[in-house]
């Protein structure tokens, strides 16, 4: 499955594989060079003969010629794209190629591969490139038949591009045909699907399939990551109907919370689709509507909610709506810990915009929950600036950047009541003076240091 997956996401970013395409003489052609080289003339006597000739990317009129090639020039075309070195290859080659295969037939894509099935694998992976690229296209022309074929042949990758493709064209579907394969044939497959894979359907589709399932089914189905799929679909459900998305979203897991064993097997105000699937859903919903990410967001109930997307709202809405609006919605929170969540998420927010303004800002905070938040905020966005969490040598440094003693004081007593080392070892590390580490030692006592 990692192959697949791999191979897959090079194809999108060009990476140096190469096919070219060039018209001889006597028609169109495809050269997959092994190494061309320039014919010898006047000016290039006493040169050296290795340097390969420039060609220019063939255009998509002589991609779409490929499959009108005999099956036997097709092989041979695709036989020197895999043998060409890789000093050779250029940007655009690979998805040449791509563009290539997507003009063949089922059956000549299906003949190719199997020319291809006992080769051996090529340098870079180029082999299994050509053949990952030849069942990518079998799933996309009949997804059912290819997920048959794989089943067949013990073909994972195959089996994984047929439910790749049947996911993209309507979920349920995918997911129908995932609950028919075998544990061993299953393995793998689903986490690509819904990795790589952006879901067709409905969500009422998605009910209506759990409703046909037997029990057993949705067990499998919940543990094979559907909530990934919901998220997804219900994101463009609520793009357009906030709160009837909503509801929908909850009547679904409620089916997928009942076949666990987990609540009854009708929606309740009692049953709440699991935090890391609201979280996905509103990521997506947000970069469809911001406007109708707000209103789910509002909507939520408490046990709906993570400190997450509590955080990821917060800043969300300093960009979209302002910095006021951003601290009214943390103040807003229904606890003190999301109350300090949103806090953080406005603090990094304001520090990736303007980290001197941010530093200002916090001198402006009136004590309480909301301050408390944004320090301990300071000390995370600095793990993040530096990419080095767990330095606790760069969270003394993040405190020593606030702009106030008072705010430092404060700053450095929370981490001392964070740090699991004794706190008299921890303030003996801080940048502070004598006096400002016995002050610290003594809001950490017990009782206070005389």
């Amino acid at each position: 499955m990692k192959v697949i997956a791999l191979l897959s996401a090079s194809a999108l970013g060009g990476l140096c594989l190469g096919l070219v395409l060039e018209s001889g003489r006597t028609g169109e052609r495809f050269a997959l060079g092994t190494e061309t080289q320039a014919e010898p003339s006047e000016s290039s006597v006493g040169q050296s003969s290795e340097a390969p000739v420039a060609v220019a990317l063939p255009g998509q009129a002589e991609a779409e010629s490929f499959s009108n090639l005999p099956p036997e020039h097709q092989s041979e075309v695709l036989q020197r794209w895999v043998s060409k070195r890789s000093a050779l290859r250029s940007g655009g080659d690979e998805l040449t190629m791509l563009r290539a295969v997507k003009t063949l037939t089922y059956e000549q894509a299906a003949a190719l591969l199997e020319g291809f099935s006992s080769a051996p694998a090529g340098k870079g992976d180029s082999v299994d490139f050509v053949r990952v690229a030849l069942k990518e296209r079998l799933a996309a022309l009949d997804p059912k038949l290819a997920l048959e074929q794989g089943r067949q042949r013990g073909d994972s990758q195959l089996r994984s591009a047929a439910v790749v493709a049947l996911m993209q064209r309507n979920a349920a579907e995918g997911l129908r045909a995932v609950a028919q394969l075998s544990e061993k044939e299953r393995e793998g497959v689903w986490d690509l699907a819904t990795t790589f894979t952006k879901p067709g359907g409905t969500i009422q589709e998605l009910t209506a399939l759990l409703k046909e399932m037997p029990q057993s089914a949705k067990v499998s189905a919940f543990s094979l990551g559907l909530e990934g799929s919901l998220a997804s679909l219900a994101a463009r459900r609520m793009a357009a109907d906030p709160a009837g998305g909503l509801g929908e979203l909850r009547h679904i897991e409620a089916e997928l919370l009942a076949a666990k064993g987990l609540g009854s097997s009708g929606p309740s105000e009692q049953q709440q689709p699991p935090v890391h699937l609201i979280m996905g859903m509103l990521m997506e919903l947000r970069s469809l509507s911001p406007e109708a990410a707000r209103t789910v967001f509002d909507a939520l109930s408490e046990g709906e909610k993570s400190s997450f997307v509590v955080s990821t709202e917060a800043s969300a809405r300093l960009v979209e709506t302002g910095t006021d609006a951003a601290i009214r919605f943390a103040e807003t929170q229904s606890n003190e810990n999301f109350v300090k969540e949103a806090a953080r998420g406005v603090w990094q927010a304001l520090a990736q915009q303007d980290r001197t303004s941010a530093l200002q800002w916090i001198e402006s905070l009136p004590e309480g929950s909301f301050r408390d938040g944004v320090l301990a905020s300071v000390m995370r966005e600095a793990a993040l600036r530096t990419r080095s969490f767990g330095n606790a040598q760069d969270a003394f440094q993040a405190g020593a950047e606030l702009l106030s003693k008072k705010t430092q004081l404060d700053y450095y007593s929370f981490l001392v009541s964070k740090n699991p080392l004794a706190p008299s070892e921890v303030i003996a590390s801080l940048p502070l003076s004598d006096a400002d580490k016995q002050e610290l030692r003594r809001r950490a006592a017990p009782v206070k240091v005389k």
